[in-house]
């Protein structure tokens, strides 16, 4: 097993001319367990990914906190409506829960209702999701939604923005410039039409614009097709210029975590990047980026 070095870190001059090819290989799922925790520490240590994102809404929380104190490791915030209970006052936000249980309904039902969720509701509970990271001390580096959910409508994803506006932070773009690459996977994946795909990048791409919230140029979340780490050499010798993420989910407790897991350990992808000259690179140092 190769660990994976942040040998060379982003020159003030990359920093600001953005030259280059960056990747952040963030691990999501932050607090869903001890186990996973401990896998993404692990791998963190190992050189294997460069940051996380964190559930605010994680039964272990305490503990969850101070192990990202401890460990350092650069972490953002895992945006949810899509499974736990909320942090807001379920009377203030009607539309995001289920009224029998006062939870989030799943991720399932709750795409097929988001057209009665309200913006206002989600931007409220999110910025509770935000605010109890900065009441424990903690300064998360990023936004991302668990679920992917929130990027199905412009207005919910703008809200997203917004809040990243609101404090500065980096928000994770999988719409992206180089969407038409990778549109049918997506269409496939979200359940969507391609020209809906191609809406939603126009419209999410333009309100990041607009509203200034600095994002990545290129995202790519391991598919479930993947079975070989040379499937994802290619996707990485595939990275344009800028700020690309490979997203990830390691650990164990079921099938897809274990097989990321492995790959993301594998010695190929470890010399591709050292190889393409890619920087690696977190969230944190994509905000200090001009």
């Amino acid at each position: 097993m190769q660990e994976l070095k942040k040998k060379n870190s982003p020159s003030k001059e990359q920093k600001v001319a953005g030259s280059g090819r960056f990747l952040i290989i963030n691990a999501d799922d932050f607090g869903e367990s001890e186990e996973t925790d401990d896998a993404i520490l692990t791998s963190f240590r190992h050189g294997f990914i460069t940051s996380t994102s964190a559930f605010a809404g994680s039964p272990i929380f305490e503990k969850m906190i101070a192990d990202l104190k401890t460990s350092k490791i650069p972490c953002g915030v895992h945006l949810s409506f899509t499974s736990g209970n909320p942090l807001s006052d379920v009377g203030k936000i009607p539309t995001l829960i289920d009224p029998s249980t006062g939870s989030f309904p799943d991720e399932k039902i709750q795409r097929s209702r988001l057209d009665k969720i309200s913006p206002a509701e989600l931007y409220l509970e999110f910025e509770e999701q935000i605010d109890k990271f900065l009441k424990a001390g903690f300064a998360p580096t990023h936004l991302d939604n668990h679920h992917s959910t929130v990027y199905l409508k412009g207005e919910l994803f703008r809200q997203v923005l917004l809040l990243g506006q609101k404090y500065e932070l980096p928000v994770r773009m999988p719409f992206d410039h180089q969407m038409n690459v990778k549109k049918a996977l997506y269409a496939s994946y979200l359940g969507i039409s391609t020209s809906d795909v191609e809406i939603l990048t126009r419209c999410h791409q333009e309100n990041a614009a607009i509203l200034d919230v600095k994002t990545t140029a290129f995202y790519f979340q391991i598919p479930s097709s993947v079975k070989k780490s040379s499937d994802i050499v290619k996707i990485i010798m595939g990275f344009p210029d800028g700020v690309s993420e490979l997203c990830a989910h390691v650990g164990g407790g079921d099938e897809r975590k274990g097989r990321e897991t492995t790959l993301l350990c594998s010695g190929e992808i470890t010399k591709a990047i050292e190889e393409e000259g890619i920087v690696l690179i977190s969230y944190r140092d994509l905000k200090s980026f001009k």
